[in-house]
């Protein structure tokens, strides 16, 4: 038998008492200001013990609760014991006017409200969605770049929504010049932000490969062919605006080109799903929207944080799909050998996908999935699921989510698909 300790910080984090001293401060601003960058909390307690802990430390949310329970509960406090304190010297905690103020302003425990919607709500370490509803989110992104790409030949490509297939391999139904064709491909998830995709009888006997990548500095497709074909796809950030470009190459040589800056638009329907944004958004020519927003936080004439926002939304009749990418902020100094040396602050990675369970009652799942390289530890690699009933998709707003855990005995893919079992618990029977 295999016996598990519990992590030697978390027990000394759970074993706080008797504090001294508190300073909240500023990992990387220390002018004072406001607003916290990176929090930061430095505590002695029990007779000389201390512990510092900021932000991106893994224990750092349950760190801050301890702290303000046992501040709570200690800072009226009156020591009256003979041996620790004879004098009666201390009969308060040390702790100036501004750490008290964010100490009880409950700050610390709110920074980041993109965690909030989830705060105390069960996950899962692994996902329950069929795969087959991880690849129609992508059906939309695929279909508009085949399309385009035979409008600049005498062909014509038309793709139907419809999708076939399970594990790794599946089918689109369309036509090629009139004529009824099935178009095989597989499917590969690389990595959090990367999918590629092998599509069958497009263009001779060779497939076309077909790689959707969401990158630093936006949305980037490429086709290649074996017969030296190759499309270059980009929705680019640049300057604050989304430029849609595409390139077309054969051996090499560009033969078609096109650079258009796409026209903003108003705030799409779920875009605040989990949390309120605040961002510039710009239709994409699918059914898809792109959501951008930069800030710039000068602290010195050498130091700057900057903050970046990334997320796209495609949206279809009974489906959406937002990936939230590339959000983060970082500080960025100035060096006497480069231009800049940048430190990631915090950095988020999410998914969120939502497709119709049953047409009849109007039953949606949604799953947000935070990936492996989001900051909060306790995030990271987290998996939440929601049911909803609603008419369409544009109603539903986050007041209507119905969270749903081991607790409601869904513990597996199957138990997600039971109709029966999900509609009895987002009606409360």
């Amino acid at each position: 038998m295999q016996l598990y300790g519990m992590d030697p910080e978390l027990v000394d984090i759970y074993n706080i008492r008797h504090l001294q001293s508190i300073k909240v401060w500023d990992l990387v601003d220390e002018s004072g200001s406001k607003t916290l960058i990176v929090p930061a909390i430095l505590i002695y307690y029990d007779g000389g013990k201390y512990l510092n802990l900021c932000s991106k430390d893994k224990y750092f949310d349950i760190f801050v609760k301890k702290v303000m329970e046992v501040y709570h509960d200690e800072k009226n406090n009156i020591v009256e014991d003979a041996l620790t304190d004879p004098f009666r010297m201390r009969e308060h905690i040390d702790i100036d006017e501004r750490s008290k103020r964010i100490l009880e302003s409950g700050e610390l425990l709110n920074r980041d409200a993109i965690y909030e919607f989830y705060k105390d709500k069960e996950a899962y370490n692994q996902n329950l969605i069929f795969q087959i509803d991880d690849v129609r989110s992508f059906i939309p992104i695929i279909k508009y770049h085949l399309e385009k790409l035979f409008t600049f030949t005498d062909r014509h490509l038309s793709l139907e929504d419809d999708l076939l297939g399970y594990h790794d391999n599946y089918v689109l139904k369309g036509k090629l010049d009139g004529i009824d064709y099935l178009f095989p491909f597989t499917f590969e998830r690389c990595s959090e932000d990367m999918v590629i995709i092998n599509i069958a009888n497009v263009l001779k006997n060779e497939p076309i490969k077909m790689m959707i990548a969401f990158k630093s500095d936006g949305l980037e497709v490429t086709l290649d062919h074996q017969s030296d074909l190759k499309v270059t796809s980009s929705m680019k950030i640049t300057n604050g605006t989304i430029k849609g470009i595409m390139d077309i190459m054969r051996k090499g040589i560009t033969v078609r080109y096109t650079n258009i800056d796409l026209l903003e638009c108003e705030k799409p329907p779920l875009s605040d799903l989990d949390y309120e944004t605040n961002l510039k958004w710009f239709k994409l020519p699918w059914n898809a929207y792109y959501g951008i927003d930069t800030s710039i936080d000068t602290i010195s004439d050498d130091e700057k944080i900057i903050g970046i926002d990334s997320v796209y939304l495609g949206i279809s009749d009974q489906a959406f799909y937002k990936k939230e990418f590339y959000s983060k902020r970082y500080k960025r100094q100035k060096t006497a050998t480069k231009d800049a040396d940048d430190m990631i602050l915090s950095e988020v990675d999410k998914s969120i996908l939502c497709y119709k369970l049953d047409e009849e009652n109007g039953l949606y799942v949604i799953e947000t999935s935070f990936a492996d390289n989001t900051t909060d530890y306790n995030h990271r690699n987290r998996y939440y699921y929601h049911i909803v009933m609603s008419k369409d998709l544009s109603s539903i707003n986050k007041e209507d989510l119905r969270p749903i855990g081991k607790r409601e005995e869904v513990i597996s893919k199957t138990d997600l698909a039971n109709n029966y079992k999900l509609l009895e618990l987002v009606k409360g029977e």
